[in-house]
C-alpha cells in the first residue's frame, strides 16, 4: 500500500476559478480544463455546488428583500428619453 505523501498532490481549482466558470467568464479552454478537473474531483466538485448554492440564496433573498424597494430601471432611462427628447437631437442643439 503506498502512503499517501509518495502520491503525487492534485492540484485544485481557486475559488476565483470556479465563480468565473459559474459566470461564464473564463475563456473555452480554461472551462475546459476546469470541467475535466471538476469530473476528477470530488472536493472541488462540492466547493463548486456550494458556490453555485451560495450564488443561489443571494439571489433569492435579494429578489425577496429588495424587489419592491428599487424602482424599475427602465423607469430613470425613461426619465432621461423624455427629458433628451425634450431638448431636441443633438444636430439641433446649438453649443
Amino acid at each position: 500500500m503506498q502512503h499517501k505523501d509518495s502520491e503525487p498532490s492534485m492540484h485544485h481549482v481557486q475559488d476565483e476559478e470556479l465563480i468565473c466558470l459559474a459566470d461564464g467568464e473564463l475563456t473555452p479552454k480554461q472551462a475546459a480544463q476546469v470541467d475535466a478537473h471538476l469530473e476528477a474531483c470530488w472536493e472541488c466538485r462540492a466547493r463548486m455546488e456550494e458556490i453555485q448554492c451560495t450564488i443561489t440564496g443571494f439571489v433569492r433573498t435579494h429578489h425577496a428583500e429588495f424587489d419592491g424597494q428599487l424602482p424599475p430601471a427602465d423607469g430613470p432611462r425613461a426619465l432621461l428619453r423624455a427629458r433628451l427628447a425634450e431638448r431636441g437631437s443633438p444636430s439641433q442643439t446649438r453649443w
